[in-house]
């Protein structure tokens, strides 16, 4: 495991697996040769070879991505309706809250 903090990069090397969560709810999970984290953007990638791309026939990779839950809250108020001179928002994404790195 290999974690950079000025570019919030966590790299995973040989039967890596990694498991992104929201809360206690997991959203991501990926396993393979080697795995990158980008915490920043959000973003992972997963390559079946330790030198972190993908060769035919070199190894395996395994990705899950869990569906969003689109159930509002109960304690959650109704969006507001848009005024009619108004555009409508644009959509938000979620983010990340923390990761479980799990390396056998």
């Amino acid at each position: 495991v290999v974690y950079d903090d000025t570019h919030e990069l966590i790299k995973l090397f040989n039967r890596a697996h990694l498991i992104l969560l929201d809360g206690k709810k997991r959203t991501q999970e990926a396993s393979g040769i080697f795995i990158s984290y980008d915490s920043r953007i959000d973003f992972m990638q997963v390559h079946n070879s330790l030198d972190g791309v993908s060769v035919p026939g070199a190894g395996f990779t395994n990705a899950v991505i869990y569906p969003a839950d689109e159930k509002p809250k109960a304690d959650s108020k109704p969006a507001a309706k848009p005024a009619a001179n108004r555009s409508p928002a644009k959509p938000t994404t979620s983010t990340v809250k923390a990761a479980e790195v799990v390396h056998e």
